[in-house]
């Protein structure tokens, strides 16, 4: 906040962009995330908050949860030629999950060409080490150092 009122103080402080904004409502402590980003709002400047995942069944909600009464909400298609999901449901155990996740990466890997891509997302960067120990490749997470995330984007 004293960096803001530094800028702000300058008149270089213009708008405020927040990615991935929904995650404070799914956090544990979303409550107390809340209300340190509700104060964003004293510095009377446009906030753009960004979201892909949000469901539309919550957005009036989400609104205002957050105080944001005169939104705009601006939707684009998330759909992409180039990607391709597959969810396929497993018994719920630690071991089934992985062993499963291993089998379709290793039936997936014939099927990719050229400079395709795989990516496989993990609920915890644990669970993220304990796949990536299986089948020998790269992980990607919010914790390594910036030049270990950019050698893995680039990998």
């Amino acid at each position: 906040m004293t960096y803001v009122e530094s800028i702000r103080s300058r008149g270089q402080f213009k708008r405020i962009f927040i990615d991935e904004y929904y995650t404070v409502i799914i956090d544990v402590s979303y409550r107390e995330r809340l209300r340190q980003l509700i104060g964003l709002y004293r510095f009377g400047c446009t906030m753009i908050i960004l979201t892909t995942t949000l469901p539309i069944s919550i957005e009036e909600w989400f609104c205002r949860q957050i105080l944001a009464n005169e939104t705009v909400i601006i939707q684009a298609h998330t759909t992409k030629r180039n990607i391709r999901y597959r969810v396929k449901r497993v018994k719920p155990s630690k071991a089934v999950v992985e062993d499963g996740v291993v089998v379709e990466m290793f039936e997936l890997e014939g099927l990719i060409r050229n400079s395709q891509k795989g990516v496989v997302y993990c609920r915890s960067i644990r669970e993220c080490k304990a796949l990536t120990n299986k089948v020998k490749c790269g992980y990607y997470h919010s914790r390594l150092p910036i030049e270990s995330r950019r050698e893995m984007l680039q990998q």
